[in-house]
Parts: structure tokens; C-alpha cells; sequence
């Protein structure tokens, strides 16, 4: 035995023969023994009780010293003044259930009609005479276009009209007198101004004139833009105040009429606790005979009993209940007299099976301990900067940081024949471009699972599955140009109940069927997010859809610092099970390098018949259909990402101890 062990068995034996329980103490005299039971029975620990029946009377104890009796608590209720801004409970209006269901409230396809209404009428009365182009940008036309400089061609082009006037006299006159060279100049000057002068000034004229309108237009398209995104980021503003302040007025009401019941309920709670609360009380004579009554409201209770005097004379008493603080005794008429007789005695052992064990290694060899659960994870922070300035092969200076935390609570009863494994997945990622004003988002998932099951036949399990998947902040399209977020927490959340036969022939792998597969997206938020875009109806904020399921987990450690894992997963729809499906396929590659820091590759493939992306042509702009409506498919999604960084892994047993002998 340790020198802890030690010191844990002597603080019990002293707590247990030290505090002698006596009358009429007070709290403070208690707050030791208090102490030490809530320890093993309140308080988190590695202890596990084995009697649920006497741990449930012993809270009971606990809560009879530490909470307030019943008769104060329902006084309490009784004098409470509920006035109409009573409120016990409340709710942030981001939870109201169904915000589509309230009349007025903006939805994200009104949303977006709005916007395209206001980007035509902005477009159609637009006028160029309110937005008039200043000065200064006209005033710099000419600087700012490239005109043609004068015209150095000049001389090589008199060169060659002066060359072929000497080779040929086309006048007819001498080529040495003054005449010829007079008229060699007169040709000259006009061929210069029909050939270079004349064409330059017009082409420059007419690129002035060109630049000029390019610059008009360009401020022109640049003032409606700019007019575009504030009239639709006020919209976007207005429809927010508004949608929330809709749901905030119904969140109220709906908050008042839950505390109104509530407060009802309680009362009602506390009225019923007044009439079934009872006190027993036991009268005893000088004989020892006792009896007892139950002391109630609303009771008729009534009990006798013999009071005896000094002489054994016997007196008949009649105790009735009045309320459960009072009884009325009642004497009877009659009264016995009998012989003096001699009491009976025996001696009683009043510490019946209350022998310590002769030494400190009984203490030990009662005991033994098993590790039902076990816990684990490991957490992984991943940070990546590049700085890039005159780098002649391209590319630009950013910063990534990625965090992803993993956690597991595993449950395995010791004869193997019960599972019960839970897991719980947050990964955030953002990078910063260097040309990007913004933060971007690239990675950002919380999921949780919890699966039950039941040994069946050999490896096989009856297994129960709970699935939920989400993200915490917006994701936009970026750049995000004042565009709406197309997903935010809780838009969508995919949860999947499953119901199968589990396949573990070992530890590495993992085979869920699941025939009876319930499937729900919901979005939390319609007004900024587009349902349509999951399989949702414009109507409805969450949709339903039963198939069947298949799960796959495996994993290989190809070296002690080289391991494999990948999960594979297939929904098929029954309503349409060679048309719709859905594949989610995770591969992750984890290379040890230190003892604290991770090489992770993980190629993420994912394809959702409901999720579906607009089609654009090569301009840009959305493909609409024979009703203008946008052309939307689904398509694969592809997800990649290396990470370095520090990683720490937690895996231990939970202990528990038993009681053996």
C-alpha cells in the first residue's frame, strides 16, 4: 500500500469515529460529514457507486441539509408576485423555431428579387447627366492617351521621293537647275502633308476623342455600380432590422406565454406538494408500545394508542389529524387497570456487523478497479505565412491558419457485448491574400456522432446511429463584393439518424448498413441564405428524406509515425434511388515528425444531389432557363489541404472501483 492509500483509509477511519453525531447540531458541525459523502456521491470523480437505490438516498440526505425545506419553498411560491414583466426563462430571438411561418418576415428568395429589382431599375434610370465627369479627368485626356509623337518618318520618306525624282524627270526640266529643285520641294511638302501630317492629326484626333469616351464611359459604369451596391446594402440592412425585429416580437410572445405557463404549472406543483406532504409522528407510552400517524392536509387520519402510568393502569387515547402540523388527542372514557408485572430484559449487540478489518491490506484486497471508457483526442494548430516581393516567378504573399480538434468518449462494457462510441470534430481555417482587403474562410466544420450497439452473432452489431453536421461562421463566394453569404451556422445542418447492422471484425475497421436511414437539412436562417441551393422548397426551412445508408471506417498505421485513415459515406434516396445520392469521402495522411508537431494531408470529395451551384457562361454572367430562371446542377466537391503544425493526442481509461467482498 502507497503512502496515499495510506493516508485516504486513516482520514476515512477518522471521519469515521472522531464526529460523534449528537442532537441539535448545527450546520457548521455537519459541514465535515457533508463533505465527505458528496464527494463520493455529487461530485465528479473516478468513483462509481454500485447500489443505485442507496445512492439515490443518500442525494436525497444531501438535499434535505443543503436545500430549503418543502414548507419554505412552497410559502416561497405562495408569496411570489408574478407582475406582467415576470419573466423565469428566456430565449435569444437567433432560436425562434420557424421564422417563415411569421407574417412579413423577408425570405431569401424576396431577398433576392429585390436586389436583381434594384440592380435593373438602376439600370434603366440611370442618367449620365446626374453623374457628370469631373475636370480633372478630362483636363488629362490628351496626357493620358498615347498619341502619335511628330513625325521622324519624314526624312526617310523625303528621301525616297527626292531618290526617285533623281532617278526619273517626270517634269521634263534639268535635274541640276533651280526650277527642278523648286518643284522637287513643292511635291515634297505636299506628299508629307497628304501622306503623314494629314493622317497623324486625324488619328490622333480620333483616339483622343475614343480615349476620352472610354474614360466617360468607364466613370459612368463605375457611378452605377457604386450606386448599386449602396441601394442594395441598405436593402440588406433594412430587410435584417426588419426580420429581426419580427422575430424578436414573436420570440416575446411566445418567451410571455411560456413563463404564464410555467409559473401556472409550478404553482399548480406546488398547491398539489402542500396536500400530499405528510409528517409521521410516533407516540410512545412507558411500555414502549408505539404507534404512528401520518400527518397530512385533507386527511381524515386517526390512530389510538394505551398510555400507561407508574401501576400499568392503561388509559385509551385517540390521535387525530387536523393538518400536517397538527393533531387533536382525545381521551376515552373507559379506563383499565391491570397487575405490576415484571418487564422482560435482553441484551441487544448494538453494533451488529460493524468489525474493522484486522490490518490496512484488508482494506486494499477489497477493491479492484475496470476501465469501461475511455477518452481521447488530439488537437492540431497549423500556421503558414508567405511574403513574396519582385519574385519574377509569380504568386503572392498570404496567411493560413488552420485549427482542428477531435475528440472521443468510448464506451465498451467488459464482456464486449455493448458499444457506445462518441466523437466530436471542429476544424476553422482562414487565409489572408495579400491583394484581399478581407480574411478569407477555407475550412470550417463542426460534427458530432454518437453510435450505440448491441452485440448480435460473432462481429456483428445491432447499431444506432446519431449524426450532425454544421459550420459557425458565414461563408461567402469570394470576393464577396457586398453579396449575400451563401451558408452560417446552423444554414444548413445536416442530421442523420441511422439504424443498422455494425461490422467490426477489428479495431482498424468498420462496415455500418444502415437500411432505415432518416435524413434532415435545415436552415436556420432564410432571409441571407438560399434553401434552394440544399433541396429545400422556397416554403419550408427543413426538408426530409429517408434512404438508405453505408458507412466504411478504416485505418492503417503503414509505420509507428506513418498512419491512414479514411471514412466513407453513401446516402441513397428512396424516393428517387437511381437519380438521387449523396458521397462523402474523407482520406487523411498523418506523418509524425516530432513528438509534438504533424505532417496532415487531407483530400476531402464530396457530391450532394441537393446541394446544387449556378452554371455561368464565359462572360461571367448566370445561365437562365425558358423561365429566367437560373440554371443551378450539382457538381463534385473537391477539398485538399496540407497542414504543419503543432499537434498534442490524449488517450487514457477512466477508472472506476468495485466493490468485491
Amino acid at each position: 500500500m502507497n503512502k496515499k492509500q495510506i493516508i485516504t483509509v486513516f482520514s476515512t477511519l477518522f471521519l469515521t469515529f472522531s464526529f460523534t453525531p449528537s442532537f441539535g447540531q448545527d450546520s457548521d458541525t455537519l459541514q465535515p460529514y457533508l463533505r465527505f459523502v458528496k464527494k463520493y456521491f455529487s461530485q465528479p470523480s473516478y468513483w462509481y457507486v454500485t447500489d443505485p437505490f442507496f445512492s439515490n438516498n443518500v442525494k436525497s440526505l444531501i438535499n434535505f441539509y443543503e436545500d430549503a425545506p418543502i414548507d419554505t419553498i412552497i410559502n416561497n411560491f405562495n408569496g411570489y408576485d408574478y407582475s406582467d414583466e415576470g419573466r423565469f426563462i428566456t430565449r435569444l430571438p437567433r432560436f425562434f423555431a420557424d421564422s417563415l411561418s411569421i407574417p412579413g418576415y423577408v425570405p431569401f428568395a424576396a431577398t433576392r428579387s429585390a436586389l436583381e429589382k434594384i440592380e435593373s431599375d438602376v439600370e434603366n434610370s440611370f442618367s449620365k447627366t446626374d453623374a457628370p465627369v469631373p475636370v480633372q479627368l478630362l483636363d488629362e485626356i490628351k496626357a493620358q492617351a498615347r498619341l502619335l509623337p511628330g513625325t521622324p518618318q519624314a526624312n526617310g520618306f523625303q528621301d525616297t521621293v527626292g531618290g526617285a525624282d533623281e532617278q526619273e524627270d517626270v517634269t521634263g526640266v534639268p535635274a541640276d537647275s533651280v526650277q527642278a529643285t523648286i518643284i522637287k520641294a513643292m511635291n515634297f511638302d505636299n506628299l508629307r502633308e497628304t501622306y503623314i501630317r494629314s493622317p497623324r492629326v486625324a488619328f490622333d484626333d480620333s483616339y483622343a476623342e475614343g480615349y476620352r469616351d472610354f474614360v466617360i464611359n468607364t466613370y459612368h459604369e463605375n457611378m452605377k455600380e457604386h450606386e448599386i451596391s449602396l441601394k442594395r446594402k441598405e436593402y440588406l440592412r433594412e430587410v435584417k432590422r426588419r426580420n429581426d425585429r419580427l422575430v424578436s416580437q414573436h420570440n416575446n410572445i411566445e418567451v410571455r406565454a411560456i413563463n404564464d405557463s410555467l409559473f401556472n404549472v409550478v404553482q399548480r406543483l406546488a398547491s398539489y406538494a402542500n396536500m400530499i406532504d405528510s409528517n409521521e409522528v410516533l407516540v410512545e407510552n412507558l411500555t414502549g408500545q408505539t404507534t404512528s400517524l401520518i400527518l397530512k392536509n385533507n386527511a381524515d387520519n386517526y390512530t389510538r394508542l394505551w398510555l400507561k402510568n407508574e401501576m400499568n393502569d392503561s388509559i385509551n387515547v385517540f390521535l387525530y389529524n387536523i393538518n400536517k402540523n397538527k393533531m387533536r388527542l382525545v381521551i376515552d372514557d373507559a379506563v383499565m387497570f391491570s397487575r405490576i408485572g415484571r418487564q422482560q430484559k435482553k441484551n441487544y449487540d448494538m453494533l451488529p456487523g460493524l468489525m474493522m478489518p484486522n490490518s490496512l491490506k484488508d482494506w486494499e484486497e477489497r477493491f479492484k478497479t475496470s476501465t469501461p471508457w475511455v477518452l481521447g483526442g488530439d488537437g492540431t494548430l497549423g500556421f503558414t505565412q508567405t511574403y513574396q516581393e519582385n519574385w519574377k516567378k509569380g504568386g503572392s504573399s498570404s496567411i493560413a491558419l488552420l485549427t482542428i480538434m477531435e475528440g472521443f468518449a468510448n464506451y465498451t462494457r467488459p464482456d464486449g457485448k455493448v458499444k457506445w462510441e462518441n466523437e466530436l470534430e471542429l476544424r476553422n481555417g482562414w487565409v489572408k491574400p495579400a491583394e484581399e482587403k478581407e480574411v478569407q474562410k477555407n475550412d470550417d466544420r463542426i460534427e458530432i456522432t454518437s453510435r450505440y450497439g448491441v452485440k448480435a452473432v460473432n462481429k456483428w452489431f445491432y447499431s444506432a446511429e446519431l449524426n450532425y453536421e454544421t459550420q459557425l461562421f458565414k461563408g461567402y463566394k469570394y470576393p464577396r463584393e457586398d453579396k449575400p453569404p451563401i451558408s452560417a451556422f446552423m444554414a444548413p445542418a445536416r442530421t442523420f439518424l441511422k439504424l443498422g447492422m455494425d461490422y467490426k471484425p477489428n479495431k482498424k475497421l468498420s462496415i455500418l448498413i444502415s437500411p432505415i436511414t432518416s435524413k434532415t437539412i435545415y436552415v436556420r436562417d432564410t432571409s441571407l441564405i438560399d434553401q434552394t441551393k440544399f433541396g429545400i422548397p422556397e416554403d419550408r426551412k427543413r426538408q426530409w428524406t429517408p434512404g438508405l445508408n453505408a458507412d466504411i471506417m478504416y485505418k492503417k498505421n503503414f509505420t509507428d509515425d506513418i498512419q491512414y485513415e479514411t471514412r466513407y459515406k453513401m446516402f441513397i434516396n428512396y424516393a428517387q434511388p437511381f437519380q438521387k445520392f449523396d458521397i462523402n469521402w474523407e482520406n487523411q495522411f498523418t506523418m509524425r515528425l516530432t513528438d509534438l508537431i504533424n505532417l496532415n494531408l487531407m483530400i476531402h470529395l464530396i457530391y450532394d444531389d441537393d446541394v446544387l451551384f449556378t452554371v455561368y457562361d464565359d462572360d461571367g454572367d448566370a445561365l437562365l432557363d425558358a423561365n429566367g430562371n437560373e440554371i443551378a446542377e450539382p457538381r463534385l466537391q473537391i477539398k485538399e489541404l496540407i497542414t504543419v503544425g503543432f499537434s498534442y493526442k490524449i488517450n487514457r481509461k477512466v477508472f472506476r472501483t468495485q466493490k468485491i467482498r
